[in-house]
């Protein structure tokens, strides 16, 4: 079908304009999954008007799965209707600090174990040199250390 046509080739039916047809292809259970309502644009079938929800800039949708609700068909209009999709539905398993979405809660529990690996290893790390630094410190103010010479006269 052209982007100017009248004709539904799915129902086999014409329309008097665009806006007659565009209202046909929202409204009609026949039509269902194949009209994408930001672009206002028809597909032929629902895997291309998912294909182009995914590859669009217009869309940011949101595709995980859940057990009990299944696929997530959220499409928003911007990176943070997205993002609050994620924090405020309850089957997202989203980390708030790095603004990540996992598609499940072990997932999530492995990103969060691995950072607080980090943090713990970043702590260390600093200690570490902050240890180093004032031992250095506090040898330099000493002065080098001189050896002592221990004498071992052994009678025999």
């Amino acid at each position: 079908m052209s982007s100017d046509s009248t004709y539904c080739t799915n129902c086999d039916r014409n329309f008097v304009n665009r806006t007659a047809i565009e209202a046909h292809f929202r409204e009609s259970s026949a039509h269902t999954g194949l009209w994408c309502q930001r672009c206002q644009r028809h597909f032929a079938q629902a895997a291309h008007r998912d294909q182009h929800v995914m590859d669009s800039d217009s869309h940011w949708s949101c595709h995980s799965y859940s057990q009990v609700d299944g696929l997530c068909h959220f499409d928003g209009c911007s990176q943070e209707s997205l993002h609050k999709h994620w924090r405020e539905t309850e089957h997202h398993k989203f980390c708030e600090e790095c603004d990540l979405d996992y598609l499940t809660q072990a997932q999530l529990h492995q990103h969060d174990l691995e950072a607080v690996s980090k943090a713990l290893g970043d702590l260390v790390f600093i200690l570490l040199t902050r240890t180093i630094a004032f031992n250095f410190k506090a040898a330099s103010v000493r002065g080098p250390r001189t050896s002592t010479t221990f004498n071992n006269t052994s009678s025999a």
